[in-house]
């Protein structure tokens, strides 16, 4: 990939701002409340699962667009988008594998 930080055109599957989170809306509040509290980003879930993305900075897309723009909550990405931003990139394939791996926290009852 590449050494600027790079995020996706478009949130995730199982991203944790969405309706098909992997994680619990209760988990959701806390991570929120520990991004306030420390003034951090969030890094995209799919740089865990995905190897060839472990040396590149991937930030979540859905926080992003919801806990940045809304707050300004992480001073390394204002620093980021003060030096030029964050680079857009299609993470098509990387959703493709997700979705045979993850299921969303809205299913788990069903199971």
């Amino acid at each position: 990939m590449s050494s600027k930080p790079v995020m996706p055109k478009k949130p995730c599957f199982g991203c944790p701002w969405t309706k098909d989170s992997i994680v619990e809306a209760d988990t959701l509040r806390s991570i929120v409340e520990g991004l306030r509290k420390d003034d951090v980003h969030f890094i995209c879930h799919k740089k865990q699962t995905e190897p060839e993305l472990h040396d590149t900075t991937v930030v979540c897309r859905g926080y992003f667009d919801g806990e940045f723009l809304k707050r300004g909550t992480g001073n390394l990405m204002r620093i980021y988008m003060r030096l030029g931003g964050v680079t857009e990139v299609d993470f098509t394939k990387y959703d493709r594998r997700a979705k045979k791996k993850m299921m969303p926290a809205r299913l788990w009852s069903k199971r």
